[in-house]
């Protein structure tokens, strides 16, 4: 079944879909990468498993990378991510953010998640990399 926001022009990932994560696999042949971009808003994460994104203009820019769907797996690659995403379970929601570029798919907070968007769970700096790493680094995973 497609749904609005599967007609968009890109896929903002700022989590486990980027280069080098967990869950980058299920982009592969199935989008082109179109290069690093940022949203504004405020990263947090899930008790350090994965991150969730509120968005808000007025927030920090939030790191991350955009993908082109190839419009011959645009079906089932939005049917793995809204899986992937829990979009039916409230764990994250998809938003269309209008930019210069064209229309970006970015899944964002639910409301099975949004009570982990609290100060103490704030990513500072926007980077989910950088701050995987840096906990891996200093042994706190």
């Amino acid at each position: 079944m497609l749904f609005f926001w599967h007609a968009v022009d890109y896929l903002f990932v700022y989590g486990t879909l980027r280069r080098g994560e967990g869950n980058h696999p299920l982009l592969t042949g199935r989008t082109t990468f179109a290069g690093p971009a940022s949203c504004h808003g405020f990263l947090y994460t899930v008790e350090d498993r994965y991150p969730v994104l509120r968005l808000d203009k007025s927030g920090p820019a939030v790191v991350g990378e955009l993908y082109c769907p190839i419009d011959a797996a645009r079906s089932q690659l939005f049917a793995n991510l809204d899986r992937l995403e829990g979009v039916d379970e409230g764990l994250y929601q998809p938003e269309v953010l209008e930019q210069s570029s064209g229309s970006w798919l970015v899944y964002t907070a639910g409301p099975a998640l949004v009570a982990y968007c609290q100060p103490e769970n704030r990513i500072v700096g926007e980077d989910w990399c950088r701050y995987r790493i840096e906990r891996s680094r200093l042994g706190q995973d």
